[in-house]
C-alpha cells in the first residue's frame, strides 16, 4: 500500500515536472520583442518672436515642445550618456532623448534656460569659440552660469569654421564654365586647367548622361571631374527653351535634372539657364530649387548680385584680344567674370574654341592675378572646407593642420574659460569629411553630429550621428514618430 502510494506521488511529480518543461520550452519558442533602443537628437538654434528664419522657433513653440516631451515620458540624456551607449557601457531609459543647441546664441541663455528648469530638462551646448561675447551670442558669464546649473553640458561647434573666407569682391575674379557637357571639355579643358591647377563649373544636360550620346561626356567623366575638385550644375534635361514650356514642364526639367544630379553624388545647387532664355515664372521657379541662376546676357558681376548672372560666352569668331579686354575689365572695375564655353576642339561648330585658344586664354587669366572661383564659392567659402590657393585647393597636408590648429584653439579656449574640454563636435553648418575627421580625432574629440536627419543606434559612427532640425513648424510628435 505504501509502495503504491509512492509510485503514485512520484507519476505525479513526474508529469507535474515535465508539464512545466514543456511550457517554458513553448515560451520560450515565442520569444517577446525586444524594442531596439534608439536615440533622437534634437537641434534647436535661436529662440525670438520677431523673425522667424528656419532656424528660429519662438519661445512658445519651445515651451510646447518641452512640455510634450516630459507628457509623453521622454527623459532627457546627456552626452555622456550618448557616448556610454554607442560603446556599450550603459543601458537607456525607454525614452531617452537628446537636446542640442548650435551656435551659442544668446537666446539660449534668455529663453531657453528658464524653460528647461521649469521642465527640468537638460541640453547640450556647441557654440562656436570664437563667437562667444559677440553681439547676438552668449557672454563668457552666461556661458559659466548655464554650465554651473547643471542643466548644460558643453560641446563646440569649432573656434571659427563656419566662417566664410572673404570671396572675391575686394579684387574681382573669373570663373571657368562649360555648358552642355560636350567631350571635349573632359578630352581638352580638363587636362589644360588641371595642369594650372586649376577648377571649373559644367553644367551637362541630364539626356546625354542617361543615354550616353556621342560627343559628350560620359557620367563616368563627369564623375572624374568632380572627383577633381569641379563643380557639377543643372542645365535641365534637354535643353529646351523654359519659356515654351507648361508649368509642369518646366518644373520636370528644373527639379527633375536636380534631383538626377544629386543622386548621383553632384552638388547641382546652381543652374545654367537653356539657351539663357527666361521670364518671371522660370526665375521665380527656379530660385526655389537653385543658389546661382547663369543666362547668357553678355556683361559682368557685381555684388550684390542678381539673376540670372551674366557672362561672356565664346563663339568660333571670338579673338584673343577680346577675352584679355574682359580680363582686364574685370580686374579694373573689380568684376566678376564668368566665361562660358561649349566645345573646345576644332569642328569650327558656332560655340567652338580651338584647344590653342583655350589654353592661351588659361595662362592669360592664371597670370592675371585675379582669383579664379567655383560659382559655389564666390562668395566665400566656408573655412571648414579647403580654400582656395592661389587659382587651387590647398593640400591634404596643410588642410588638415589648419582643421586640427581651429579644433584644438577651440578645445584650450574653452578649458580655460570655461574649465570643460569638450569631447563632441557639431560640424558647422554640417559640414564634414573625411579630412574633417582625421583632425577631430587627431585633437581628442570622440565623436560629433552632422545634418544629417534621422535617429541613432547603438552601432552608430561615433563620427556620423544625426540629429532632428526643429523649426516653427515641425510637429514634435510626428519627427520623432518617423
Amino acid at each position: 500500500m505504501r509502495k503504491r502510494k509512492r509510485n503514485y506521488f512520484f507519476t505525479l511529480f513526474f508529469l507535474l515536472l515535465l508539464t512545466s518543461i514543456l511550457i517554458t520550452t513553448l515560451i520560450g519558442c515565442e520569444k517577446p520583442e525586444t524594442k531596439e533602443t534608439k536615440i533622437p537628437v534634437l537641434l534647436y538654434h535661436q529662440f525670438s518672436n520677431d523673425s522667424l528664419a528656419k532656424t528660429i522657433v519662438t519661445p512658445a513653440k519651445f515651451e510646447r515642445d518641452m512640455k510634450f516631451l516630459k507628457s509623453r515620458g521622454y527623459t532627457a540624456v546627456s552626452l555622456k550618456d550618448l557616448k556610454d551607449f554607442l560603446n556599450k557601457k550603459k543601458r537607456l531609459p525607454p525614452k531617452p532623448i537628446l537636446i542640442t543647441f548650435d551656435d551659442g546664441w544668446e537666446s539660449q541663455y534668455v529663453v531657453a534656460r528658464p524653460i528647461l528648469r521649469k521642465y527640468k530638462m537638460q541640453a547640450a551646448l556647441f557654440p562656436f569659440a570664437g563667437q562667444i561675447g559677440e553681439s547676438g551670442y552668449l557672454t563668457w558669464t552666461q556661458l559659466r552660469e548655464m554650465l554651473d546649473s547643471h542643466y548644460f553640458e558643453l560641446g563646440s561647434k569649432s573656434f571659427a569654421l563656419g566662417q566664410k573666407s572673404p570671396g572675391i569682391w575686394a579684387t574681382g575674379g573669373v570663373s571657368f564654365t562649360f555648358d552642355d557637357g560636350w567631350a571635349s571639355v573632359y578630352t581638352e579643358a580638363f587636362p589644360v586647367l588641371q595642369k594650372k591647377g586649376l577648377k571649373a563649373t559644367v553644367f551637362p544636360l541630364v539626356k546625354v548622361l542617361k543615354e550616353s550620346m556621342d560627343n559628350y561626356m560620359t557620367l563616368a567623366q563627369v564623375n572624374e571631374l568632380n572627383e577633381a575638385g569641379w563643380e557639377i550644375g543643372s542645365h535641365g534635361i534637354t535643353h529646351r527653351d523654359l519659356n515654351t514650356l507648361s508649368p509642369e514642364e518646366m518644373k520636370e526639367e528644373l527639379v527633375e535634372s536636380q534631383k538626377y544630379l544629386v543622386a548621383q553624388g553632384f552638388s547641382a545647387e546652381n543652374l545654367a539657364l537653356p539657351e539663357g532664355a527666361h521670364n518671371e515664372q522660370v526665375l521665380a521657379e527656379a530660385k526655389r530649387y537653385y543658389t546661382y541662376i547663369r543666362g547668357s546676357e553678355k556683361g559682368f558681376n557685381s555684388f550684390p548680385l542678381t539673376f540670372p548672372l551674366k557672362s561672356q560666352f565664346l563663339t568660333n569668331t571670338t579673338t584673343f584680344e577680346e577675352v584679355t579686354s574682359w580680363v582686364d575689365e574685370a580686374r579694373r572695375d573689380k568684376k566678376w567674370l564668368l566665361l562660358q564655353f561649349h566645345q573646345v576642339d576644332t569642328a569650327q561648330r558656332e560655340y567652338a574654341t580651338s584647344p590653342e585658344l583655350f589654353s592661351r586664354i588659361v595662362d592669360y587669366v592664371s597670370s592675371s592675378g585675379l582669383p579664379i572661383t567655383l560659382i559655389e564659392d564666390v562668395e566665400g567659402r566656408f573655412l571648414i572646407l579647403p580654400q582656395p590657393r592661389d587659382g587651387s585647393l590647398e593640400g591634404k597636408k596643410a588642410y588638415r593642420l589648419r582643421l586640427a590648429k581651429d579644433f584644438k584653439k577651440s578645445r584650450e579656449v574653452f578649458k580655460n574659460e570655461a574649465g570643460i574640454v569638450p569631447e563632441y563636435v557639431a560640424y558647422p553648418y554640417g559640414i564634414w569629411n573625411n579630412d574633417v575627421i582625421a583632425s577631430l580625432k587627431k585633437t581628442g574629440f570622440g565623436g560629433a553630429f552632422t545634418g544629417r536627419a534621422g535617429v541613432n543606434r547603438q552601432e552608430e559612427n561615433p563620427f556620423l550621428l544625426k540629429r532632428i532640425l526643429v523649426e516653427e513648424k515641425t510637429d514634435l510628435k510626428e519627427a520623432l514618430s518617423n
